[in-house]
């Protein structure tokens, strides 16, 4: 995080690329966290930071509106048709009743901070009351590899260190290799020379220390996949018992290489430290990741046909099992593009939130260009000067650009060209024309869904400029399906996509 500056590019929790808009100054809380998952990730934070986490309750709610778990009800529920009705009604009733689909609104989780993480971790009963998604698989384009990536990880696993002699029992492997155009001489017992290999291997930089190249990271979906089922099908095997993955390897390199194959193709596990032994020797330590994957992660058949593929829903989520407080250390914040505000972080690519997302975007101007300024608001004053609150939040950030605060205006200035920075609410509706005649180039809204229709697209006719940055909308929600946000989502989020709609912008601007 401490080398990230503002113009890179990350990735969000769909697997996209994304910008860094703003990377903040580096600063060490008075107040941080180490968050522990259930795959034994870990990810340090200040105690304001946020999180998109889904509660045990909103869990509860999100199987409830699963379609199968729906059918699955239905089909052990006793009919609910009384009386003396004919057997040919009861029928026809029970017909028209299972075409009847309530819809309900799916739980999206909540923003949460670290200290509600903290004091919330645990359900009464004692379960884990918080996951966050997995990430999805990282999308990239196929790049021009010097390799088959798939042959590089049977390498990998089964190569000789020190030339292109691979050692191996399985037919099918040698023949991938003979697939390629390399001629494969057979030597003593299980090893084999792969002729032309010694001199790719070397132009790869992989002889005598095996490792993977960062390219064959940044690859394409199928092609880190194959790169992974090189190394499942020569070191990996299948679980007795559960079906599910796993992969075993005595180096640290190869560990963290196939922990971020297997996280940059959506999935998450942990990794278990073992010792190594043969023939009763200690031969050091040896590291175990076991997952359950939705796609096949071999190519051998004998190991593919006894694959699990995941179908349970815990594959998706990494629980929170400890949220402990730590000794602060310097820490940044950044804000990014993404559309749903999140990043991911750490090796384990874990979804995490903006910090002060509505806080930081005037940022972008507000030192640079005379005449910028902005208003953010909550829907009363208690919100705006609560605690925690957006003026509270203002302080971590803003006294650090030399900007004074003016608690009677709940304002801030900042130099070198005067420009301010205001947080208001409309408690009352009529609070709206309060702002009639003014000029803001930047509108913030918190919780979006707190506001009513017509305070917003009232200020949309506030929203002018004459400094030079074109006025725009920023708006945090999470919308609830009956609210009067839910209609004009189509505004900014393409139904099939799921993604910004850049032409809203012109369109909020022409509005009356």
């Amino acid at each position: 995080m401490g080398s990230l500056k503002a113009g890179m590019e990350i990735f969000d929790e769909q697997g996209r690329r994304c910008v860094v808009e703003i990377a903040h100054e580096i600063v060490t809380p008075p107040t941080a966290y180490r968050i522990t998952f259930d795959d034994d990730s870990t990810i340090d934070a200040d105690a304001e930071h946020l999180w998109l986490t889904f509660s045990a309750s909103e869990l509860s709610a999100l199987t409830r509106r699963d379609p199968e778990w729906r059918r699955a009800r239905r089909a052990k529920r006793p009919s609910k048709v009384g009386g003396k009705k004919s057997a040919l009604f009861t029928i026809s009733i029970a017909a028209r009743n299972r075409l009847r689909h309530a819809v309900l609104a799916e739980p999206r989780g909540t923003v949460r901070t670290t200290t509600e993480l903290a004091r919330t971790l645990r359900t009464p009963s004692g379960r884990a009351n918080h996951a966050i998604p997995v990430a999805k698989t990282l999308e990239l384009p196929e790049r021009e590899l010097p390799f088959d990536p798939y042959l590089l990880g049977l390498w990998l696993g089964d190569g000789t260190a020190r030339d292109g002699r691979v050692s191996s029992a399985d037919h099918a492997i040698l023949d991938a290799f003979r697939a390629a155009g390399h001629t494969v001489r057979h030597l003593a017992n299980y090893d084999y020379r792969v002729h032309g290999l010694t001199r790719t291997l070397r132009g790869l930089g992989v002889l005598g220390h095996k490792h993977v190249p960062a390219s064959y990271l940044r690859a394409s979906q199928d092609q880190r996949l194959a790169l992974l089922q090189g190394l499942m099908d020569t070191d990996g095997t299948v679980a007795k018992h559960s079906g599910a993955a796993e992969f075993t390897t005595t180096s640290s390199t190869l560990r963290d290489a196939v922990q971020e194959l297997i996280v940059s193709l959506g999935w998450k596990a942990r990794a278990r430290e073992g010792r190594a032994k043969l023939h009763g020797k200690d031969c050091g330590p040896k590291w175990t990741f076991k997952w359950v994957a939705d796609r096949p992660v071999f190519r051998l058949e004998r190991k593919r046909r006894v694959q699990r593929l995941a179908c349970r829903r815990t594959t998706r989520f990494r629980y929170l099992v400890a949220c402990d407080e730590i000794m602060p250390v310097p820490m940044r914040c950044i804000t990014v593009d993404s559309a749903s505000g999140l990043f991911l972080a750490g090796r384990a690519m874990i979804p995490t939130h903006n910090t002060w997302a509505l806080e930081a975007e005037p940022l972008r101007y507000i030192q640079t260009v005379p005449g910028f300024g902005g208003v953010m608001f909550r829907r009363t004053s208690v919100q705006v000067l609560n605690k925690g609150g957006m003026w509270d939040e203002s302080f971590t950030i803003y006294p650090h650009l030399g900007a004074e605060s003016n608690l009677t205006r709940l304002e801030w200035t900042f130099p070198p060209h005067s420009n301010r920075i205001r947080f208001g609410h409309m408690e009352h509706e009529k609070t709206r024309f309060d702002w009639q005649g003014a000029q803001i180039p930047y509108i913030g809204w918190d919780e979006l869904t707190h506001f009513t229709e017509e305070q917003f697209f009232y200020m949309l006719s506030r929203n002018r400029s004459t400094c030079g940055v074109r006025p725009y909308v920023r708006a945090t929600t999470n919308p609830d399906a009956d609210s009067w946000v839910a209609n004009f989502i189509s505004w900014w989020i393409h139904p099939e996509t799921g993604l910004p709609i850049p032409e809203i912008v012109p369109a909020l601007s022409a509005c009356p």
